[in-house]
């Protein structure tokens, strides 16, 4: 249903930037809420006594933002979206392949937030949430002789209930943007002949390695969940770094990947 809010009018030189500020203001305020609607575009010029562009401009803005979602035609005016992890994601990933900070880098922090959410897990997992993790690797078991891509996705399902259990909205939404950047810019370098962008062989680990490989992730989930469950929170945290640097080490220079080493105790 569309919004009840009035806006002010903007003024300024980069007028376009105060509605965009305005209209993030009543998000904050909890005056607009996800899934409402801005008025239509008329509405917003009248309401911001601007032209039509400008409010076009603020609206292209906040889409670029993930807040708003233009739906050209409609009678309706833009609907407001959920927060999403994908704005984060999209920044890092630019980050590292604009040489801003190097894939180690991204590495690092990804070892840091998922020790982090593993330690606090533990610390707060409930029977009920250690019974559903258990009944995830059951479902990453079923899918060890199938498709590859099945028992990532149970893979990816057990890790995406650790994070949920810690309850920091904001940590699971930066722990799945390091992750999904991680997995593009591994896509982009690794290339469609199987080698690196350096011309080597696919790091073990790295690309899916059939039943082995399969097996070897179970075993090691296993551990964690076990960790998980006996509120091992320093133990928890300590063997996901050990396995997401042995994971990637191949991938990474030798300089950063002793550094990396120095997080794994």
């Amino acid at each position: 249903m569309a919004s009840s809010i009035t806006f002010r009018p903007a003024v300024g030189v980069r007028t376009y930037e105060r509605i965009v500020d305005q209209v993030e203001e009543a998000l904050t305020a909890k005056q607009l809420s996800p899934g409402d609607h801005l008025p239509s575009e008329r509405m917003l010029m009248e309401q911001f006594d601007v032209s039509r562009s400008t409010v076009r401009e603020a609206l292209r803005v906040l889409e670029s933002r993930g807040l708003v979602e233009l739906r050209h035609g409609g009678r309706s005016g833009p609907r407001l979206l959920e927060p999403s992890p994908k704005l984060l994601e999209r920044d890092i990933t630019s980050m590292v392949r604009l040489g801003r900070s190097g894939f180690g880098d991204l590495i690092q922090l990804r070892m840091a937030l998922d020790g982090t959410a593993c330690a606090v897990a533990a610390h707060c997992a409930t029977d009920e949430d250690v019974e559903d993790l258990r009944g995830r690797l059951e479902a990453m078991e079923a899918a060890v002789d199938g498709a590859d891509v099945e028992f990532a996705r149970a893979d990816a399902a057990l890790h995406e209930r650790i994070w949920a259990i810690t309850g920091n909205d904001l940590l699971v939404a930066t722990g799945q943007a390091v992750t999904e950047s991680i997995v593009q810019l591994i896509a982009v370098d690794l290339g469609s002949e199987g080698r690196t962008q350096g011309g080597g062989p696919i790091p073990e680990g790295v690309m899916p390695e059939g039943q082995d490989g399969a097996q070897d992730s179970l075993r090691r989930d296993r551990i964690l969940v076990d960790l998980i469950a006996e509120g091992d929170g320093a133990g928890a945290g300590s063997w996901i770094r050990r396995c997401l640097w042995e994971r990637f080490e191949g991938l990474l220079e030798p300089d950063e990947a002793r550094t990396l080493r120095s997080l794994v105790s």
